[in-house]
């Protein structure tokens, strides 16, 4: 469904590229993973390795990051790229995934023992999430799921933590600059704002600075690699297209 913008004004759409990837990155010490980080294409090693489309190296990568199971990156990667791949094929690549990230593997290891032994875990920001069934549940497939879902909080906890953050500085300019610019929609990664067509550069400057560099503000050296936003314009939510004017330095 396409929502179209009040006459006068455009939708300018933020979003991180790849965030939970490279926060993770950042919680493990993975060297693959912040190699393809700093190098800006995270899925390039996959690529090259497997000898794949990069749209099925996306799905190897967050399937891996996210702990799936062959049965659930069988039908991502169908889902994705339209290639019927056998459950075995699926599982030697998971397999494949492990030798390639260490770094990450012991991570999500670290994770399991400590929501097992303290039955929460918290984000490098301090957010915790209470998992007392990894502890007491005497069902194998309850304790299972409450070991992903520790790990799988670490990242995505963050990344939200740290979008509410630029969103809240971006209010305050907001308010304190009587701006008449809306926030409409916030995900996991990004936001999107009702804008007047003649303030949309300004906007979209303005975003993009504070999504990329909150995040170090906040994180400091813990944060090894860039955050990079990508923005978007248009006048309808379904058809925006990347906003392509040069970036300037930004005064807040």
């Amino acid at each position: 469904m396409l929502f179209r913008a009040p006459p006068g004004k455009q939708y300018v759409s933020f979003d991180w590229e790849q965030l939970e990837y490279r926060l993770a990155a950042c919680y493990s010490n993975d060297s693959a993973m912040l190699e393809g980080c700093k190098s800006g294409d995270v899925h390039k090693a996959v690529q090259e390795r497997f000898g794949v489309e990069r749209r099925v190296a996306k799905s190897f990568n967050f399937g891996f990051l996210f702990r799936f199971e062959a049965p659930r990156l069988q039908s991502m990667v169908f889902e994705e790229s339209g290639l019927d791949w056998s459950l075995d094929y699926c599982q030697k690549t998971l397999d494949g995934m492990r030798s390639l990230h260490p770094g990450l593997l012991q991570k999500i290891k670290e994770a399991d023992e400590f929501v097992v032994e303290h039955g929460w875990v918290a984000n490098q920001i301090g957010h915790i999430r209470w998992l007392p069934h990894a502890q007491k549940s005497d069902d194998d497939k309850v304790r299972e799921r409450a070991k992903r879902e520790a790990w799988n909080h670490l990242p995505q906890s963050l990344g939200h933590d740290l979008l509410q953050l630029a969103m809240d500085a971006l209010l305050t300019i907001i308010w304190q600059n009587k701006l008449s610019w809306k926030i409409v929609d916030d995900n996991h990664d990004g936001f999107i704002m009702e804008v007047p067509d003649a303030e949309v550069d300004d906007a979209a400057r303005l975003g993009k600075h504070l999504m990329e560099s909150i995040p170090h503000q906040v994180l400091g050296d813990w944060l090894q690699v860039p955050l990079p936003a990508e923005v978007s314009i248009g006048t309808h939510w379904g058809n925006l297209v990347v906003w392509g004017s040069e970036q300037e330095t930004v005064q807040v």
